[in-house]
């Protein structure tokens, strides 16, 4: 007997059911036609037999007796194939959403938490002006460069303990990290979201980083902080960021550079929000960049109970 016109049928059965599994690649698409598939396939070896030198009616014949036990057979095997087709949705689906935990995560670590969930909801163009903020500038210096006989992989273990502390203040106290350029970063508060206490974290932070790293061999810091309107807004395409930008922006890096190490350096605009909580002390004269002759303040620390302003 000639096998080939049976052997044609189940092979362009089985090509008819895995012809949509190059026209539709997706997960779900997938799943649900391979549950087609593997039924196809159980029914036709069912039908034909492994041999594929039967017809239907000898089949049916030779195995009416038993036809109940074969149908249950089939309606098992659809069931099983079935019920792992779910299977393999339930691990597609728990799959997807690790990685969309994934991506909000990485979009967490790059912007602010509600920037992240705007640009994650598809808005493209973000650019805002907050008509009042506080922005930080911090150089961590003593790390310019790798001391004389330190290997890279040493000296980027220790700007790395360096920038993991500065997330993990920032984060305490709530303030949003920028950016970070070389071994200066940037941060701000009362942005996205309005705070009416953003000088005051600033401050907190300035003064809890001032600390840390004073106790550290070989590293200090240098802080300025301003306050007032900035304009911030997402930037790039292909890696976009998050930025500030206005006068404001500019005064906290002047304030930065013409500070000292080891000190907290901050704005009259600045000192007039956290004077009421912070002991200063006044310099008077600066002459700032692009502002001339300033007078501007060393931030102490936290002003004790008692003793106003």
């Amino acid at each position: 007997m000639d096998h080939r016109p049976r052997l044609r049928q189940l092979l362009l059965l089985i090509l008819g059911a895995a012809l949509p599994f190059l026209l539709f690649p997706s997960r779900e698409q997938t799943a649900a036609l391979g549950t087609a598939l593997a039924a196809s396939i159980c029914l036709a070896v069912l039908v034909y037999g492994w041999d594929l030198d039967g017809d239907l009616a000898r089949r049916v014949a030779q195995y009416g007796p038993n036809q109940y036990t074969h149908q249950g057979m089939l309606a098992a095997v659809i069931l099983l194939v079935g019920y792992g087709s779910r299977s393999f949705n339930a691990l597609a689906e728990a799959d997807l959403e690790h990685e969309r935990a994934k991506s909000e995560r990485l979009l967490r670590s790059v912007f602010p938490e509600e920037i992240g969930r705007r640009l994650q909801a598809g808005e493209q163009e973000i650019a805002e002006r907050h008509g009042d903020a506080s922005v930080l500038f911090c150089r961590v210096i003593g790390l310019d460069r790798p001391a004389e006989g330190q290997t890279a992989e040493a000296y980027l273990a220790r700007l790395h303990a360096v920038f993991a502390a500065i997330d993990r203040r920032c984060a305490e106290l709530g303030a949003e990290k920028i950016k970070t350029t070389g071994t200066s970063f940037v941060a701000a508060a009362g942005l996205p979201m309005y705070r009416p206490d953003h000088a005051e974290v600033l401050v907190a932070l300035a003064l809890a980083l001032r600390d840390e790293f004073a106790a550290m061999p070989g590293i200090a810091v240098r802080i300025g902080v301003n306050s007032g309107p900035v304009v911030a807004g997402v930037i790039g395409q292909v890696r976009p960021t998050y930025d500030l930008w206005g006068d404001t922006v500019n005064t906290a890096q002047r304030m930065e550079m013409h500070g000292l190490a080891g000190e907290v350096h901050i704005s009259p605009l600045t000192f007039a929000k956290v004077n009421h909580r912070f002991e200063c002390s006044a310099r008077e004269g600066v002459e700032i960049k692009g502002k001339g002759a300033m007078k501007t303040y060393f931030v102490r620390g936290v002003r004790k109970a008692g003793r106003g302003p």
